[in-house]
């Protein structure tokens, strides 16, 4: 599994990318859509989210971390982002798992 290196993630398999306006960009892993198998549908919020997946939902386990990001957000805290796992570490999590 190829995770990308400015990657923060979640031990709930959402993965965090700090944008430089501040906001972050939120997805969710390979792992975690691999494990949901074929997504066919999704709903995401009108403001703030990817428009795209309303029409092609599986950009989500085809890009999971690129073109199939799910939503952004600004956090009250980007300190806390930064407290999320980093690709090796979750690496290590998912075949601790496994």
């Amino acid at each position: 599994m190829d995770i990308p290196g400015d990657l923060r993630i979640a031990a709930s398999h959402e993965w965090v990318r700090i944008n430089d306006d501040g906001t972050v960009t939120v997805g969710i892993t390979e792992y975690a859509q691999g494990e949901l198998g074929d997504i066919v549908y999704v709903e995401t919020p009108e403001i703030d989210a990817n428009g795209e997946l309303a029409e092609s939902p599986e950009l989500i386990n085809d890009s999971p971390y690129e073109d199939g990001w799910i939503f952004i957000i600004k956090p009250d805290d980007i300190d806390e982002v930064q407290q999320l796992m980093d690709p090796d570490d979750y690496q290590a999590m998912i075949e601790n798992n496994s």
